[in-house]
């Protein structure tokens, strides 16, 4: 037995043996290290209260346990020696690093609204007012902790980059990856279809449309989108994500790039070709597509300009637009016949 192992032993006996020297009593029971005992005839209602305490320790734990790491790394007289005295948990690396992150990131107010430290661990990337009013919606919702992470990383989906002006002028190279219903927050089909992407549409001009797969064939669907931009459907690639989400038939791993082109917009560079299927591991982040597509089209397409849609950044070379409508010059006419 390594010694490390030995001192781990040591400090769960220690930890341990302060229970069983000083057991404490919840309405009806007596708490050990290893057991609970009932003093007398506990009444029902006495147990669940027992039972809320035990199963609440459990919980509660976790959040002790990241405190204490905070306040143990604030203590610069324990640096030298902070290793080992964190080595004695018996927990893994990762875990301490965890625990630590939650109590640095979420305030003690705020882990009440959190039905577990999973869902706080969900909520501390978030700014402190974003964190409550997630929290809140994850009760109110009754969000499983797997529905409440999908539904936060949906909502990260649609970051409209900052300093928008009007979108006026019109656009040879279109990229597209559309807030599409069924995701947070989205736009309806009749919200897309109603925006003026036509009238920014050169006439000979392309347009890359995001796709996920149970949307391919939905009525209405991307092929309206598609028709009321004033494009036609050409070809599709397809992603493949490694990393995939359960479906109702299938494990889902894949989402598809759809390509529609208006009047004649051939790429400049049709060689090498682009393979119609591609794999790369999905970022962790909700919906976050790979750079390496935006550059496949940019060695497409030498010459613009180019326009990236719903785009929750700016890319050098690309004008980038969100999904406020307010902001499209609609009043410019279709260049459809010119």
């Amino acid at each position: 037995m390594s010694e490390k192992t030995v001192q781990r032993a040591q400090a769960a006996q220690g930890a341990l043996q302060l229970f069983d020297e000083q057991p404490f009593d919840i309405d009806g029971f007596r708490f050990r290290a290893r057991s609970v005992e009932p003093l007398g005839r506990p009444s029902a209602a006495q147990w669940q209260g027992a039972f809320a305490f035990a199963e609440g320790c459990q919980q509660a734990s976790d959040y002790w346990i990241g405190d204490l790491l905070v306040y143990a790394d604030s203590r610069s007289d324990w640096q030298e020696k902070l290793d080992q005295i964190k080595s004695v948990t018996g927990l893994a690396h990762q875990t301490l690093l965890n625990r630590t992150y939650i109590s640095r990131n979420v305030d003690v107010e705020t882990r009440h609204l959190a039905p577990t430290i999973t869902y706080a661990k969900v909520a501390a990337p978030m700014d402190p007012a974003m964190q409550t009013v997630w929290l809140e919606r994850a009760t109110r919702e009754g969000w499983s902790v797997s529905e409440f992470q999908n539904e936060v990383r949906a909502s990260t989906r649609r970051k409209v980059v900052s300093g928008q002006a009007v979108l006026q002028g019109q656009y040879r190279v279109i990229y597209a990856d559309p807030p599409w219903e069924g995701h947070y927050p989205s736009m309806s089909m009749d919200e897309l279809q109603k925006l003026p992407v036509r009238e920014h549409a050169m006439k000979d001009s392309v347009l890359f449309l995001w796709v996920t797969t149970p949307m391919l064939f939905e009525d209405p669907g991307p092929r309206d989108i598609i028709d009321a931009w004033g494009f036609t459907y050409k070809s599709m690639q397809t992603w493949d994500k490694v990393l995939g989400l359960p479906g109702r038939f299938f494990q889902v791993q894949t989402e598809h790039l759809v390509v529609a082109e208006r009047g004649d917009c051939p790429p400049d560079h049709p060689t090498p070709k682009p393979k119609s299927i591609f794999v790369e591991r999905r970022s962790e982040e909700h919906s976050q597509k790979p750079t390496a597509v935006r550059k496949m089209i940019e060695k497409l397409y030498t010459t613009g300009p180019f326009l990236e849609l719903f785009a929750r950044e700016k890319t050098k070379g690309w004008d980038a637009f969100g999904n406020d409508a307010r902001l499209w010059a609609a009043t410019l006419k279709s260049s459809e016949g010119a």
